[in-house]
């Protein structure tokens, strides 16, 4: 952060600071800005409005590429001699990542995995093995994403619609069948609590949204 007037735009000063420090808080990623959004009477002060960190192919964790992140921090204190950062307010994150992601998650988490997800449009689609009447064949399953009721830094799938050739599925029935592949993404960080607010599939990609809560000392630079 900047720590005084000495320059002549201590928001570009601060703004370069985040981004030296936005690997090591957030993931690496292929590039990141930083836009300060504060007055240099408050940056003098040590504290920052709210500051705007974009991300490219963000690495948040081996298993979770995000393609874009977006994250907002609010109400920013932070320590004029030693640029620690000693108070965030609310921190909030929009992301979105696509079929090539999923992939990875999916065959990370579970290797032996016999289904295949497709991300098409604003939907899901899931080949799913299956064995009837001693024959082999496949269902066709359309869904959703959504977060998780059980962990809110997670997604699943839900399934709304299931056939195999023209015979339809109970979709009950399939759900319980693909638990095993639920969630199929988990966002976690040593710094923060992530508290996914929702979830989508647009364009071929998934979206996530959400807030995040500190949990642990932020690294002084």
């Amino acid at each position: 952060m900047a720590s005084g007037c000495a320059n002549i735009d201590p928001n570009k000063n601060a703004q370069a600071a985040i981004i030296r420090e936005a690997p090591r808080l957030i993931g690496p990623a292929d590039s990141y800005a930083a836009h300060v959004h504060s007055d240099i009477f408050s940056l003098g002060r040590g504290y920052v409005r709210s500051v705007t960190i974009d991300g490219d192919n963000v690495r948040m964790s081996p298993e979770i590429t995000l393609s874009s992140l977006e994250v907002t921090l609010n109400d920013i204190h932070f320590d004029r001699s030693s640029h620690a950062i000693k108070h965030i307010g609310t921190i909030a994150f929009a992301g979105n990542f696509g079929q090539q992601s999923l992939d990875h998650y999916l065959q990370y988490k579970y290797p032996h995995i016999k289904e295949t997800l497709s991300l098409d449009g604003q939907r899901v689609y899931i080949s799913l093995p299956l064995t009837m009447w001693k024959f082999g064949t496949t269902a066709h399953v359309s869904g959703i994403v959504r977060v998780s009721p059980q962990n809110p830094s997670a997604i699943e799938f839900v399934g709304e619609s299931a056939h195999v050739g023209i015979m339809p599925i109970p979709v009950r029935l399939v759900n319980e069948a693909l638990k095993h592949i639920n969630p199929i993404a988990v966002f976690n960080s040593k710094l923060v609590a992530l508290n996914l607010t929702d979830a989508e599939v647009d364009h071929s990609q998934i979206h996530v949204f959400g807030t995040a809560t500190l949990t642990g000392q932020l690294p002084s630079p």
